[in-house]
């Protein structure tokens, strides 16, 4: 046909070819891994952060009473002062009921074993607790540590 003009040759092509997506289009599937991946890393976040917290948490506990094993080292026993003082900064660690039974109150003499024995539970309330258990994954809130620390030396005094 001699009055009938040719397109231009990149129509041409582009008329073979199948539609090309815009920039801006997303498919269901592209969309969906990208939910997943999402959801997967805010589960990997909390769980590091639950375990983070209660490591932190024993760590600062075992310090303390590391500490004060050695003043009853050098006392020779936990006087009421020390006692007060060792509740106080384990109620701000976040321990719970703690009870200091079989520890060495009275003085002994020097060269004698002293003991320091904390028990009780660390609330860990900054952050939830991530728990698996029957084919199930879920936070708590409310996570405790059951503590139960025994430590003895010889005395100084």
């Amino acid at each position: 046909m001699p009055g009938r003009k040719k397109p231009p040759a990149d129509r041409r092509i582009q008329s073979r070819r199948t539609p090309v997506k815009h920039q801006g289009d997303m498919g269901i599937g592209s969309m969906l891994v990208m939910i997943l991946t999402l959801m997967m890393a805010l589960i990997l976040i909390m769980a590091y952060a639950s375990w983070h917290g209660r490591l932190a948490a024993q760590d600062s506990i075992y310090l303390t009473i590391g500490t004060y094993l050695k003043s009853i080292e050098s006392s020779g026993c936990l006087t009421e002062e020390q006692k007060e003082q060792l509740v106080n900064e384990l109620e701000r660690y976040g321990m719970e009921n703690i009870n200091l039974e079989g520890t060495t109150l009275a003085h002994v003499p020097y060269g004698s074993k002293v003991t320091l024995r904390v028990r009780g539970r660390v609330h860990l309330s900054e952050v939830p607790d991530l728990v698996i258990e029957d084919n199930d994954i879920r936070f708590h809130q409310d996570s405790y540590i059951e503590v139960d620390i025994l430590r003895s030396g010889i005395s100084f005094s």
